[in-house]
């Protein structure tokens, strides 16, 4: 779930549908998916700790092409409505670093 949602080739639809509140953050994920960086930055899950019944913690890198740019980075996963998804915190993180302008829905 949380490579197939970093993934370039996903579209904004199937983001949104794994992000926790996903709708929400469709702005913030719209916004995303046009900066040509998007088209290179993948993420490789090296390890997931399951933390409560609906909460892991999800260790792994951020590449770009095929180069780590960001090693052993951690960020949450949650179940919602009986499904797995990235948390709303952790894709607020990250597309937060080195953003310029406000992101939407991201406080």
């Amino acid at each position: 779930m949380w490579e197939r949602f970093f993934a370039p080739t996903a579209t904004v639809d199937e983001r949104v549908a794994a992000l926790e509140g996903g709708e929400t953050l469709r702005a913030a994920v719209e916004q995303r998916a046009v900066d040509p960086l998007q088209a290179h930055a993948s993420a490789q899950v090296a390890k997931v700790d399951l933390v409560a019944t609906d909460r892991a913690v999800v260790t792994y890198d951020v590449l770009l092409d095929a180069s780590v740019a960001l090693s052993a980075a951690q960020g949450f996963a949650v179940r919602e409505g009986g499904v797995w998804k990235v948390s709303a915190e952790s894709f607020c993180a990250l597309v937060s670093l080195g953003a310029s302008a406000p992101i939407p829905g991201c406080a």
